[in-house]
């Protein structure tokens, strides 16, 4: 049961930083999986709840936190249950640290802490791109260039407001939209030149903002 025990919390926490690192990218996650339904609708559906939907999202990993715990508690009743010579070290530590593990990144996610912490580090380098960006109608321009530690896709301008950087986008083919994640410097609050469906922003700081922003494909 030691080696189940430390091979689920390898995982588990290796998996954690994973989707940790992709969430440094507005969009990162659902990027990584664009593409994968079977796979990555799952996935995709849980960072939904938790994203969007506080109140499932919390429900979602309250049954996660209890099929784990149920999990643990039959382990535990079958360890109990042997004559105490043949008795190996239980591992109740090891197993309370994945649930742990879950919810820390759960919450990480859900106020976005990968992103405004990835973005603190290259704002310095964003913000010199921000000068003199006007247009009279909205411009998008790829450039698919390093900015800090983040790679830019395309640059778009809108005359309504704002200077956007589009990092990842993926083509939901249900949806039938095209949706763009990224940063935005001063944004506007009518749409971006990535589209104006589902548009949503949240606030980083000085002007900056993480968006998501859609339109038909």
């Amino acid at each position: 049961m030691r080696t189940l025990a430390n091979t689920t919390l390898a995982v588990t926490t290796l998996a954690c930083f994973w989707l940790l690192g992709l969430a440094t990218a507005p969009g990162g996650i659902a990027a990584r999986f664009d593409g994968l339904p079977i796979v990555g609708s799952p996935l995709l559906l849980l960072g939904f709840f938790v994203v969007t939907g506080p109140l499932l999202g919390t429900l979602l990993l309250c049954l996660i936190w209890g099929a784990l715990q149920t999990a643990a508690l039959h382990k535990w009743v079958k360890w109990k249950q042997k004559p105490r010579a043949e008795r190996g070290p239980l591992p109740r530590i090891r197993l309370a640290l994945i649930p742990i593990a879950l919810g820390l990144t759960a919450a990480a996610l859900f106020f976005q802490l990968p992103t405004r912490a990835g973005f603190a580090l290259a704002r310095d380098d964003f913000q010199p791109l921000t000068q003199n960006m006007t247009a009279k109608t909205p411009q998008v321009s790829a450039v698919n260039a390093t900015v800090g530690i983040y790679r830019v896709r395309a640059v778009g301008v809108d005359p309504r407001g704002g200077v956007y950087f589009m990092l990842n986008h993926t083509t939901g083919s249900l949806s039938g939209c095209t949706t763009s994640y990224g940063f935005a410097h001063q944004p506007n609050q009518q749409g971006t030149p990535f589209g104006d469906q589902h548009y949503r922003f949240t606030p980083l700081g000085g002007g900056w903002y993480a968006f998501r922003a859609s339109k038909a494909s």
